[in-house]
């Protein structure tokens, strides 16, 4: 089924970047639930209130869409390579001229990451409870750099800007010192990637759908992005787990970053394909946290 196999990354990637930390001990997995909190709170009660009713629309047809394709909740066959969506990405290098000045190759080593996992094309898809082995599917989007700008010039789907705020800096200074440099990268058109050296204690997080601007963009540490140059094999997945959140899913235990709770039994990730869980810090694939067993 198609709408399993990106919440099935979720556990996966949470678990593999969480035991490989970054230099810094207080860096978490993800923020995303926090960044969003924190979103809403700086809005108006006007903006507030258009952003939670575009989640809601979106929910909404979401639930209708799965209900009038039913044939869509078919397992995909191995070698079907159809592609549906091309997603263009734009990698916003954000640095002072240290090691977070990541190469072209490593970012094209993150795209080429990100389609395996999301094509069904990764090596260890097999890797989970053979209960689930016959809904895991490929999502059948296809992610590329760039090619044009917003202004129909060539380009090559990064950009590049010298600004101290990479040691810290919050969200909105990585969007504004992008936009001052490189000018707007409309978020209904492109797939927004801010890398930087410090993301506020953060491997990465991102926002869920709901505005075009800038701000639905992905935030990421440097040595999280791609396997090679500062990354490495054991973090590569973090873009892959962001994207999920870009692309509108929870936590498989639900709006939340503190999986493990007893009371995450109580959320739904809403994906029929992932039953309630608490969420785990292992790979636990014979897991039965909330009375069925977990798709881990």
């Amino acid at each position: 089924m198609k709408k399993l196999f990106l919440p099935l990354l979720f556990s996966l990637s949470f678990i593999s970047f969480s035991q490989h930390q970054h230099n810094h001990d207080d860096v978490v997995p993800c923020h995303t639930d926090e960044y969003t909190e924190q979103m809403l709170s700086d809005m108006s009660p006007s903006e507030r209130q258009e952003y939670l009713q575009k989640r809601e629309e979106l929910r909404l047809f979401t639930e209708e869409f799965i209900q009038q394709n039913p044939e869509l909740l078919v397992s995909s066959e191995s070698g079907d390579r159809s592609i549906e969506y091309t997603i263009p990405v734009v990698f916003h290098i954000i640095h002072a001229g240290g090691s977070e000045n990541i190469s072209n190759e490593q970012v094209e080593d993150c795209i080429r990451i990100m389609n395996e996992d999301f094509q069904k094309l990764n090596s260890d898809w097999q890797n989970v409870n053979e209960n689930f082995l016959d809904i895991v599917a490929d999502a059948q989007i296809e992610f590329k750099l760039a090619r044009k700008d917003p202004q129909g010039n060539c380009t090559n789907g990064i950009t590049r800007t010298f600004s101290q705020i990479t040691n810290g800096g919050t969200g909105q200074q990585r969007q504004s010192v992008v936009v001052q440099n490189h000018g707007t990268w409309p978020g209904n058109r492109y797939m927004n990637v801010f890398v930087a050296a410090d993301i506020g204690g953060a491997a990465g997080y991102t926002t869920y759908p709901g505005n075009t601007g800038m701000g639905n963009g992905i935030h990421v540490l440097h040595d999280y992005v791609g396997s090679i140059g500062t990354g490495m094999p054991t973090r590569s997945r973090t873009m892959t787990h962001e994207v999920g959140h870009w692309l509108n899913l929870p936590h498989l235990w639900g709006n939340s970053n503190n999986p493990g709770l007893t009371s995450n039994c109580n959320s739904d990730d809403g994906v029929e394909d992932t039953p309630n869980t608490i969420g785990w810090t292992v790979c636990n694939r014979n897991g039965q946290s909330c009375g069925s067993l977990d798709n881990v």
